[in-house]
Parts: C-alpha cells; structure tokens; sequence
C-alpha cells in the first residue's frame, strides 16, 4: 500500500490542530494524558 507523503502531511496538521499541538512529540503527550493510549 502506497500513501502519498502529502495525504499523511494533510492528516498530521489536522490532527495537531485538534489536539493543540506544535509538534508530534506534544501529539503523543496529548494522547498518553487523555488515556488515548498506554505509554
């Protein structure tokens, strides 16, 4: 399975600004707070 590398751009800035994240790394912290998942 191939994905574009700009669908996975679009998806990741969607998802940083949901969360109020500048970066993947705050991404993560995020979801490990909320219970989202299990560190």
């Amino acid at each position: 399975m191939y994905v574009e590398p700009t669908i996975i751009k679009y998806h990741l800035t969607g998802l940083l600004q949901k969360t109020g994240s500048r970066d993947r790394l705050q991404a993560v912290l995020w979801a490990i707070r909320t219970g989202m998942v299990h560190p």
